[in-house]
């Protein structure tokens, strides 16, 4: 605004920069309606709450070209303070007696929200009731009044509609906009109760055909709606469990490792140990000399390459004319992820081979029997070897390639010494004499262990004597 101030050494201008702002706005010369327009601009930023009645006033001058009026009321609609100055000017109602006008409606109610002055309703009200008010301004009427006064003007606009809805004067799809909008803010803002009277008015046959179809279409609208959110809710909510479940599912395939880790074949070998026990115990019963059992375990993993995939399909369906390919939908999605998951968890590794030292025939057969039906988590390989070793001794040789668990015990499960589980039989036999039976054997055609340990047979000796029934080495 320094623009205007008055040069040096000249007279300064009468009034403030606001009042000489609307003097040169109120110019007759309409060569400079632009200018005057730019103007109004100027005085519209001005913060002083006296600008919009100013803006007011100059509105409602007869004199004011469409331009410029048309200027000032996008000012006015911009303004945010004032607004009890256009709130007065809601006290104003046409009387043509008194050659009073009526208030600019079309720009007073909308400014009015824009400022939120709430205590115009009762002044926007008694317009609305006002016959005289025109009735292409009663749309904007009736918005700020619902904008506004919301919820507590509901029964203000039940007693209007239900005065108008046979007036032939709102008939027309022009006309009846502003019944149409009385009933958007009773159906907005009204409670059940209002909601009732509204089915009410769309069964009414007096009623505006068009304000009945409005109402019925309302209802339809807001059922539309509803179910438009509760299929979005739906549709989230299935998105979510679809991300919860593709988190599971990649968990669960990130859990399947390249090979099986020994510990995990530890896991079921030791649950079946008694069973190995047994089976080595057989053998060592056919075969007392027997110190180890060498066991190496073949296993297959086949996890198809389709579990391990952590995305779901594009698209679904194609199985027929009835089902063509389509997007896939979250609901399909989850099916998808819940039988990968499903597949995956179903998936185990199994035993292909076996193979023992000593090749025993009844020990492969015990053997069998408790490791072919044995199942192991799966792995992402397809082949896998483990070697373990029975130790038919109590000592457990540990090395860094096998494993041992040892198999001596007394009856009471204690472990015994190597020496009492792998060491000859302390039965003896007597050395053959002359004219007596030759030594005993085992069932096996065998002589006893000590037998054959001790060397071969003493004759007696011509300087020793003995006594029949007494071991050699006593008669020594």
């Amino acid at each position: 605004f320094d623009a205007l101030a008055a040069p040096s050494g000249g007279a300064r201008p009468e009034g403030s920069v606001r009042e000489q702002l609307v003097g040169l706005v109120r110019d007759a010369d309409n060569r400079l309606v632009p200018f005057r327009v730019w103007l109004v601009g100027l005085l519209a930023r001005m913060p002083e709450e006296e600008v919009t009645r100013d803006l007011l006033d100059l509105y409602t001058q007869r004199s004011i070209p469409g331009q410029l009026r048309q200027g000032i009321a996008t000012a006015l609609l911009a303004r945010r303070n004032g607004a009890q100055f256009l709130t007065a000017a809601l006290s104003e109602h046409y009387d043509y007696l008194e050659g009073r006008q009526a208030p600019p409606l079309q720009v007073l109610a909308p400014a009015l929200v824009n400022m939120g002055a709430r205590d115009a309703v009762p002044g926007l009200l008694a317009h609305l009731l006002d016959h005289e008010t025109p009735l292409a301004v009663l749309p904007d009427v009736v918005t700020a009044i619902s904008t506004l006064g919301e919820a507590g003007a509901v029964p203000q606009f039940q007693r209007w509609v239900q005065f108008y809805k046979a007036d032939s004067t709102f008939r027309g799809e022009t006309h009846v906009a502003a019944l149409n909008a009385a009933v958007d803010a009773i159906f907005r803002h009204g409670d059940q109760g209002a909601r009732t009277w509204l089915r009410q008015l769309s069964e009414d046959p007096s009623a505006n055909s068009l304000v009945r179809s409005h109402v019925t279409e309302l209802f339809q609208r807001e059922a539309q709606d509803t179910a438009s959110r509760a299929t979005a809710q739906s549709a989230d909510q299935q998105r979510a469990a679809l991300e919860t479940e593709l988190t599971r599912l990649r968990e669960a395939q990130a859990a399947v490792p390249q090979e099986l880790p020994e510990a995990t074949l530890d896991e079921v070998w030791n649950a079946h140990l008694d069973e190995l026990r047994a089976c080595a115990q057989g053998a060592v019963t056919r075969n007392p000399s027997l110190n180890q059992i060498r066991v190496v375990l073949t296993l297959r993993s086949e996890v198809p390459r389709g579990l391990l995939n952590g995305v779901p399909p594009a698209q679904s369906g194609g199985t027929g004319p009835s089902d063509p390919r389509h997007p896939t939908t979250p609901a399909e999605a989850l099916t998808w992820v819940a039988s990968q998951v499903e597949g995956l968890a179903a998936q185990r590794s199994r035993v292909r081979q076996t193979t023992y030292a000593p090749n025993d025939p009844a020990l492969r057969t015990c053997m069998d029997a408790v490791l072919q039906p044995l199942e192991f988590p799966a792995y992402r390989g397809t082949r896998q070897e483990f070697r373990r070793i029975l130790d038919t001794r109590a000592a457990r040789a540990t090395t860094e390639a096998e494993t041992f668990s040892g198999l001596g015990v007394d009856p009471q499960g204690r472990e015994l010494p190597w020496w009492l589980v792998s060491a000859p039989t302390l039965e003896v036999v007597n050395p053959p004499r002359a004219g007596t039976a030759p030594a005993a054997v085992t069932d096996a055609g065998v002589a006893p262990a000590a037998a054959r340990d001790a060397g071969p047979a003493r004759a007696p000796d011509a300087g020793l004597t003995g006594t029949a029934g007494r071991p050699w080495w006593e008669e020594q």
